[in-house]
């Protein structure tokens, strides 16, 4: 009777620390804070989300919206975006779930974005000729192969 005790101590004591672990792992896969740079440049705005991790992304401009979407949720500090590109953008929008934040933009751009390991990049291109088309949408995914970008200086300065 007594080893059957001890067993059941046992059991209950695994059941509960692996209830504490998981517990842990999805508060902080829930706020993964997720570091934003933003940059103005002559022919282009850049937004940069630098992830822990490789990320899958979906970015689109809808009408005058960026729609920025990422497979987890997220929080990320938007001081430093508002005050470089205030004059380009409106206060940055986060969904319920923190998966994606919405941006209202100030006058038409396109859409450009890559990812470079676990950094996202999104570029408006300041000259939006491309009027024919007003909807654009980018999509990737987190196991594709990353694209070597073409200058890392450039992001480095953003």
């Amino acid at each position: 009777m007594r080893a059957c005790h001890i067993g059941l101590r046992i059991f209950l004591a695994l059941l509960i620390t692996g209830c504490i672990f998981t517990s842990v792992a999805a508060a902080a896969e829930a706020n993964q804070v997720v570091q934003l740079r933003a940059g103005d440049h002559k022919t282009y705005l850049r937004l940069a989300f630098e992830w822990p991790r490789k990320v899958a992304y979906q970015a689109e401009i809808k009408g005058r919206e960026l729609r920025i979407g990422f497979d987890r949720p997220f929080t990320a500090d938007t001081t430093v975006a508002m005050r470089k590109l205030a004059q380009f953008i409106e206060t940055p929008v986060m969904s319920k779930d923190g998966v994606q934040m919405r941006i209202a933009l100030r006058r038409a751009f396109v859409l450009q974005a890559r990812q470079f390991d676990n950094v996202v990049v999104i570029d408006l291109l300041k000259d939006a000729t491309n009027k024919n088309n007003p909807s654009q949408k980018i999509q990737a995914i987190a196991k594709a192969d990353p694209v070597e970008p073409p200058a890392v200086a450039q992001l480095a300065e953003t």
